[in-house]
């Protein structure tokens, strides 16, 4: 699998999150996070999310990583706060023979880019993470050939606005990824550039994120 992603927050502290790490097996995982709210707060608890991520048990099932995420969490969460930190987020695995599985916890569509270039969505299939803890979320699976890819993103991607206050959109997005060099540091480019030219990156509203995943 090649990789290839952007990450721009909207202060110094980013509460998207995203990572990447072979596994037992040959198998490949990745994952996109957005933690609500922003700044310091959301921040510290994407850098949680970090850390529980990469002491997770390699080659474990979507749903059992995504619970086990979820309840240490959500212990690790000062009982005493009045607000409610959660987040939504993707896990995606690919295997040797090409099996892909996704579970999406509350968040924005998954793109997924065929080989022909027509494209495919993939919508929430559970609850965002600690926010209606033990709600269970479906895994879905499909086959992603050679030179298919997943791109992945968060909200602050298509809700980024113009000077009169329009929002890029699931469709603009899509139209670009359908139209890009299928290679996953130019897809992310491309997007990257589309954002920039509808809004201006140094006056965010919210962190923005894309991840480009490609079978080779």
């Amino acid at each position: 699998v090649a990789a290839a992603a952007v990450l721009e927050s909207y202060c110094h502290l980013s509460g998207d999150l995203i990572g990447w790490r072979g596994e037992d097996g040959g198998g490949f995982l990745a994952w996109i996070l957005d933690v609500s709210g922003h700044g310091i707060r959301a921040g510290f608890a994407a850098v949680v999310m970090k850390l529980l991520l990469e002491d997770a048990v390699s080659g474990r099932p979507l749903d059992l990583l995504a619970r086990d995420v979820e309840e240490r969490f959500m212990a690790a969460r000062n009982p005493d706060d009045p607000g409610i930190v959660y987040a939504t987020g993707v896990f995606v695995r690919a295997l040797p023979d090409g099996t892909t599985e996704i579970l999406s916890a509350g968040h924005v569509p998954t793109f997924i880019r065929l080989a022909d270039g027509s494209m495919e969505s993939v919508e929430a299939t559970g609850m965002p993470l600690a926010l209606i803890p033990g709600e269970a979320a479906e895994v879905r699976s499909f086959r992603l050939d050679p030179g298919e890819m997943v791109i992945l993103a968060t909200d602050g991607l298509f809700e980024a606005t113009d000077g009169d206050g329009r929002e890029l959109g699931i469709e603009a997005v899509a139209s670009v990824v359908a139209s890009s060099e299928p290679e996953p540091a130019a897809m992310a480019e491309s997007v990257y550039r589309l954002v920039e030219r509808h809004h201006d990156l140094t006056r965010l509203d919210d962190d923005l994120c894309v991840l480009v995943l490609r079978r080779e």
